[in-house]
């Protein structure tokens, strides 16, 4: 075997403060190398995407800009979709946690604590320890002197999320529901819809929704208040549903003439999170007049971006999106929707 006498250093990133932790994944799925890093002084989990194969041109995309100390950083496909997802070990955060890549593209990313309470971790890595057939997760933590795996033991076959009641400020015409989701074999999401006059009375919910589509028959036009329900099942305890975003379009009048009707679109709108303050999880919801090319961020108070719930064009009407705050501080948040010609801040309180 021949080994090499002289090598060239290619740099991938300059600045990464702290830098403690490498490793090398597909993580877009384009199939060339990617590189993860975990940083612990910026409290950082990044990955660099390998713009032209050669691993000669990257360019820089935040996984967690709030992992307190990280310390170490692995890559696997945790929850069996086909994607690459993402483990990271906090030392002072004393955590062990990952990633969802929940578009397959490493742009979006949904965190999930394994364990918040394991003192001083600092390495991370999988395995199938008890030969089922899954994988499990090690890690080994120095102020607790441990070495630890855990093991999927739990399953719930279904669940449930309720919206708030929405006021569209207007006497709308119904015009559909549609939603964005991943549903793989095994795994469902059903729902429901309730519309009223009266907040207070909101009345009996429709039959199931399987199809995003047509509102036709399902609500009242003119009743101003709307709610939905989500149902998640899953017959399978390797895969869960997982609901990306929600959109709820409707017409809004201001008068109805027996010869002419005149409509209009509702005006934009950045709604106040729910619930707030909030613990593991909160609801933003925003309306759009027309379809916008647009982003929403999370600021924590010192003015770091630590999420992208948003990025791209969406269609007119209203939105869901769930920002899943586990593993970030305490304290108070700022989430900022921004267009070409829009921007709005609204503040929120994480308990």
């Amino acid at each position: 075997m021949l080994f090499p006498a002289i090598w060239t250093e290619h740099n991938v990133a300059t600045g990464f403060n702290g830098a403690r932790s490498v490793y090398p994944s597909d993580v877009d799925g384009d199939g060339d190398v990617d590189v993860l890093g975990a940083a612990s002084l910026a409290w950082a989990i990044s990955w660099w995407e390998n713009l032209n194969g050669t691993g000669t041109n990257w360019v820089e995309h935040s996984i967690s800009n709030n992992f307190n100390y990280a310390f170490s950083v692995h890559a696997y496909d945790l929850d069996g979709d086909g994607d690459t997802d993402v483990l990271g070990a906090a030392y002072n955060g004393d955590a062990i946690t990952w990633w969802e890549n929940t578009v397959g593209s490493g742009m979006i990313w949904n965190e999930h604590i394994i364990d918040g309470g394991f003192d001083g971790a600092m390495d991370v890595t999988v395995a199938d320890m008890d030969g089922d057939g899954d994988v499990d997760v090690v890690g080994a933590a120095n102020d607790d002197a441990d070495i630890s795996w855990w093991d999927v033991t739990s399953f719930t076959e279904s669940g449930e999320l309720v919206s708030s009641i929405f006021d569209t400020g207007s006497n709308p015409i119904w015009d559909s529901l549609w939603w964005s989701s991943e549903e793989p074999p095994g795994a469902y999401i059903y729902f429901r819809v309730r519309c009223s006059t009266d907040p207070a009375d909101m009345g009996l919910w429709s039959d199931d929704i399987t199809v995003p589509g047509s509102l036709e028959g399902l609500l009242n036009d003119g009743d101003r208040y709307v709610q939905y329900n989500v149902r998640f099942e899953s017959v399978n305890p390797e895969v869960s549903p997982v609901l990306e975003e929600v959109t709820l379009s409707w017409n809004g009048f201001v008068g109805i003439d027996d010869e002419n009707q005149s409509i209009n679109l509702s005006d934009f709108q950045l709604l106040q999170n729910y619930p707030n303050p909030f613990n593991g999880s909160t609801q933003i919801d925003y309306i759009l007049p027309g379809a916008l090319q647009l982003r929403i961020d999370v600021y924590d108070m010192y003015g770091r971006n630590v999420a992208n719930l948003v990025d791209g064009e969406k269609p007119a009407g209203l939105h869901t999106i769930h920002w899943d705050a586990r593993g970030h501080s305490s304290g108070i948040y700022y989430y900022r929707i921004k267009t070409e010609a829009y921007q709005e801040t609204k503040r929120m309180i994480l308990n």
